[in-house]
């Protein structure tokens, strides 16, 4: 059996306040730099975070 892992990488743009956190936006890509591109042109005040899959 051949298992094969692909890497992606999510950017979740998080709306941090004094008591919760909450999900804006979640995206997938396929490259880190597609990811870090996103995450940098955020607009809407949320916190990007970068995750690798």
């Amino acid at each position: 059996m051949i298992i094969t892992v692909t890497t992606f990488y999510k950017v979740v743009l998080l709306n941090v306040s004094m008591f919760e956190t909450s999900i804006l936006d979640e995206r997938h890509f396929a490259t880190r730099p597609e990811a870090e591109q996103f995450a940098n042109t955020c607009s809407g005040g949320g916190v990007p975070v970068i995750i690798e899959m």
